[in-house]
């Protein structure tokens, strides 16, 4: 458990040093807080404290989200990096787990 811990922490650290990820969570926070707030389904127009819409323009934002950053694996096999990841003590199905943690919306 430590080393998909690891790896997901790796792969978040990594995320945020690039500017895509800080564009990836503005555009999320865009997306959701329009949809929520200014459109004419709004929690105003609607006269209602009713998050349905926002949960549903969340789940298609975050699922173009982490489709976005989905390229991780074909980045390890470029930059030759994935060999050096396979000769520490970890599985392939902890490092898929990593990755998969550190990118999905779960």
């Amino acid at each position: 458990m430590t080393a998909i811990l690891t790896i997901a922490r790796k792969e978040l650290s990594s995320f945020f040093d690039t500017l895509g990820g800080y564009i990836i969570l503005i555009l999320f926070l865009f997306t959701t807080g329009l949809f929520t707030w200014i459109t004419q389904t709004n929690i105003l127009y609607l006269g209602r404290a009713d998050l349905s819409i926002f949960f549903t323009v969340a789940q298609w934002t975050l699922f173009i989200c982490s489709c976005s950053y989905n390229e991780k694996f074909s980045q390890e096999f470029e930059r030759e990096t994935f060999d050096l990841l396979q000769t520490k003590p970890v599985s392939l199905w902890q490092i898929v787990a990593g990755k998969f943690f550190a990118y999905s919306p779960c």
